[in-house]
């Protein structure tokens, strides 16, 4: 017997953040991560509340850098063609 499982959800998904949610606020996918790290309540998707913590002054440009490919890099569940 399968179990469902069910959690509180007080984010937004980051599997396909680069495009999708940058389209919802109205900025290009990087600016809109690289914001979303450094400023979190700068621009915040509809339906969420503004908890993310800042990371400014926090994580070095590098790393910045690195998180923002990373991000970019997640891609959103498969999509299934429809005939």
């Amino acid at each position: 017997m399968a179990r469902r499982i069910e959690a509180l959800v007080a984010a937004a998904a980051l599997l396909g953040l680069g495009a999708a949610r940058a389209h919802e606020v109205g900025a290009g996918p990087v600016t809109y991560v690289r914001e979303s790290i450094v400023n979190p309540s700068a621009k915040v998707v509809s339906g969420f509340p503004p908890i993310m913590p800042t990371f400014q002054d926090l994580v070095t440009e590098e790393r910045l850098l690195e998180l923002i490919e990373y991000v970019k890099s997640l891609k959103g569940p498969r999509q299934v063609p429809t005939r």
